[in-house]
């Protein structure tokens, strides 16, 4: 690990960077790195919001800081369209709830 950046590959896919305020959320400790797995791709840039796919959830990253978005939540952002989508970025981390998670995203 670099002092601003890590490389990451996963056997047989090209080498990605976790990098900026998405790499030290990643980073902040293992117990992110291990539920959320490798990255897929390099950071994207949107505007000035931020977000990079990992094998088991996305880590978004706007002013207000860095998100999480996996599991069941992680699905079903993705079918509405993810940060493209009617929800947008998530503006809380996910939080347990009588049955179930909840996180709350820009548009809902």
């Amino acid at each position: 690990r670099f002092s601003s950046a890590s490389l990451h590959q996963i056997a047989g896919q090209e080498i990605r960077t976790v990098r900026g305020g998405i790499g030290n959320f990643y980073h902040q400790n293992g117990t992110i790195a291990n539920t959320i797995g490798q990255p897929l791709s390099d950071e994207v840039q949107d505007g000035e919001k931020r977000y990079q796919p990992f094998q088991s959830g996305y880590i978004t990253w706007t002013k207000s800081g860095a998100r999480m978005v996996t599991s069941q939540i992680y699905s079903r952002w993705l079918e509405t369209g993810g940060v493209y989508g009617f929800l947008r970025y998530p503006t809380e981390d996910q939080r347990s709830i009588s049955g179930g998670t909840t996180q709350s995203f820009e548009s809902g």
